[in-house]
């Protein structure tokens, strides 16, 4: 009887096996999401979409009016990322970022497209991987459809420069220079 119990219960464990998505806020920019690409390539996670919800004291969760989409390549890594108040694609209060990654899937690129216009992150890295240097910029788009951008006129807003400096064999500073001096 107790062999019976056993393996019914190792049966069931192993049926009820699943794996959760960690979503880690990226160290570099705490206010964007962070999704674990093993698990999303593995998965063959093309998208996901979802919506905010909000639980307050004594009330059922509600969802609110921000829809979220993100798309993911064959690497399990970020290719685009949509938020809006509307519908995607209705063109209010709609914002989405386009990555481009390097050779060893760094991030060389964000494009980010909101009401405001279109605004590209360039980041140049040390062959270690880190930034050494980061350009913004405003894109023009010369199209009259402000989701298929045809690249006018490249206005530079900063441009950082970073180099790295190590204080011991673990901690390393990470020093800032602008073209503002």
């Amino acid at each position: 009887m107790k062999r019976l119990l056993s393996m019914t219960l190792l049966l069931c464990t192993t049926l009820l096996h699943g794996q959760a998505l960690l979503i880690l806020p990226e160290a570099t920019d705490r206010y964007e999401l962070h999704f674990n690409p093993t698990f999303i390539a593995r998965n063959h996670i093309s998208m996901i979409v979802g919506q905010r919800m909000v639980k307050r004291d004594n009330q059922p969760m509600h969802t609110e009016r921000e829809k979220h989409l993100y798309r993911f390549d064959a690497e399990g890594r970020t290719i685009y990322s949509n938020n809006s108040f509307g519908q995607p694609g209705s063109g209010r209060d709609t914002a989405s970022t386009t990555y481009t990654y390097d050779a060893n899937g760094h991030v060389k690129r964000r494009l980010r497209n909101d009401l405001s216009g279109h605004f590209a992150y360039e980041a140049q890295l040390d062959e270690q991987g880190r930034v050494v240097r980061e350009t913004y910029t405003r894109v023009e788009n010369l199209g009259t459809d402000r989701y298929a951008l045809v690249p006018g006129a490249i206005t530079e807003i900063s441009d950082e420069q970073f180099r790295y400096e190590a204080v011991n064999d673990t901690v390393m500073n990470k020093l800032y220079a602008n073209n503002h001096g």
